[in-house]
């Protein structure tokens, strides 16, 4: 049985386990809480034993100048993608003046990767605009659209009113 397998098993296993606990405890606070500790459980369970499933994204090199005399290329460095992880969890953990910290030493120092800088911009923007501050919160967007557009507000992370308004601010 491939690993894959296993670890879509799991999955389904915690759905299942977490919609029978829906239906038996009537749709509980405890067993909804229940449910989504265990999801979370197997959620943490296959990124840690199954990489083809949450694989680490690929070193990237980035020209800095086009001129040969002055070009230097560099692959992002270990530590500077943790630094955006670290940032990122301190986002979820409600925590954003350290995540504030972290993002703007990190695009300070300027070794990310362009999809990295993207994605610090758009936690910049996101803790800017859950305060309210909505044009700081616009800049932020913009800068993160100019450098990679491809890189966009996860749902998973991002409350839906927050993704519609970097869709504004980034058009």
């Amino acid at each position: 049985m491939s690993s894959l397998y296993k670890t879509y098993r799991l999955k389904l296993v915690g759905l299942i386990t977490l919609v029978s606990t829906f239906l038996f405890n009537g749709c509980s606070p405890a067993g909804f809480a229940a449910g989504a500790v265990l999801i979370h459980y197997l959620d943490e369970q296959a990124k840690t034993k199954n990489s083809k499933i949450y694989p680490s994204r690929p070193q990237e090199s980035t020209v800095i100048s086009q001129k040969p005399e002055t070009a230097r290329t560099f692959v992002q460095q270990p530590e500077n993608q943790k630094t955006v992880e670290k940032a990122t969890q301190a986002y979820k953990d409600l925590k954003w003046d350290e995540s504030a910290r972290l993002l703007n030493e990190a695009i300070n120092k300027g070794e990310l990767s362009r999809s990295d800088q993207s994605e610090a911009y758009i936690l910049l923007g996101a803790m800017a605009y859950q305060q309210g501050q909505l044009k700081e919160a616009e800049s932020y967007f913009e800068k993160s659209s100019e450098i990679d557009s491809s890189v966009k507000p996860s749902a998973e992370l991002y409350p839906p009113p927050l993704i519609e308004f970097y869709k504004y601010a980034a058009r």
